[in-house]
């Protein structure tokens, strides 16, 4: 398997060791670990840290953000015969988090106290607990941990001892940073939807170009318009788009065509 050298100035060029791979022209700021050869399927693939899919299409928000990579259930801390049980999952919205609190609350528990957090809105509960002494210090702990669009949801099983208010802030706090601090996370990119006209004679070379900028195909349609050709949906990671559309108008020649969908306010 042969890598391509990147070029000192604007431009770098992968020359493949197969001579039917086309010659890719990327911007300066792809490096070379984004441009690993699959030697066995003969085509470019985008590194690891590339392959995760991020957001469902038509998603245009703001800035990136560290959310957990799947739901963490039933954490378990016991504080003076007293169980508290922390379970969290990530969230795109308010509806979204109180779902998951219908799923994972205890109808024969004491208390079913929960927080959550998606960007600037925020919202805790208590669940009678004493006020501020459940809601706001699982809020505070998820703040702190660095995450965001998170549900966290503590179940309280009495055991017999009161912990006093301090006792309470401390147990609340305590369960609920411990059930975030060793969980998988992920970082989720603002991506941008847009549609790109490509004539069938170049779709050879964009194909492999979308690989390397971790491009989301969502739908590809026969457009016979002009030079007959497709019209493909994508998904791009917004702070790769302006390289995307340079590289894709230097390997097609100005023959591809964007159109921008969506594009968040800047």
């Amino acid at each position: 398997m042969q890598m391509g050298a990147l070029q000192q100035e604007r431009e770098a060029h992968v020359r493949p060791s197969a001579p039917t791979m086309p010659l890719l022209y990327l911007s300066r700021s792809c490096s070379a670990t984004d441009l690993l050869l699959s030697s066995s399927k003969g085509r470019f693939l985008p590194c690891k840290s590339q392959r995760k899919s991020m957001r469902s299409f038509g998603s245009t928000a703001g800035s990136s953000y560290i959310t957990l990579a799947e739901p963490v259930l039933q954490h378990t801390v016991e504080i003076k015969r007293s169980k508290f049980i922390a379970s969290a999952a990530p969230v795109d919205d308010e509806g979204a988090a109180l779902a998951f609190l219908s799923q994972v609350q205890k109808s024969n528990a004491s208390h079913n106290c929960w927080a959550f957090k998606i960007g600037d809105h925020a919202r805790c509960s208590d669940d009678g607990e004493p006020g501020g002494t459940a809601g706001r210090p699982m809020l505070s702990a998820l703040t702190s941990s660095g995450l965001d669009h998170i549900m966290v949801v503590v179940t309280r099983y009495f055991g017999g001892i009161k912990l006093g208010t301090g006792g309470l802030v401390r147990a609340y706090g305590k369960v609920t940073t411990e059930c975030l601090k060793d969980a998988r996370t992920i970082t989720i990119k603002p991506k941008v939807s847009v549609q790109l006209r490509v004539p069938f004679d170049v779709l050879g070379v964009l194909y492999p170009l979308l690989q390397v900028y971790n491009v989301e195909k969502v739908q590809e349609r026969f457009d016979g318009n002009g030079d007959a050709g497709v019209c493909m949906d994508l998904l791009v990671e917004l702070d790769k788009l302006e390289n995307l559309e340079r590289d894709v108008g230097v390997n097609s020649k100005g023959r591809a065509s964007f159109i921008h969908l969506n594009l968040p306010s800047m």
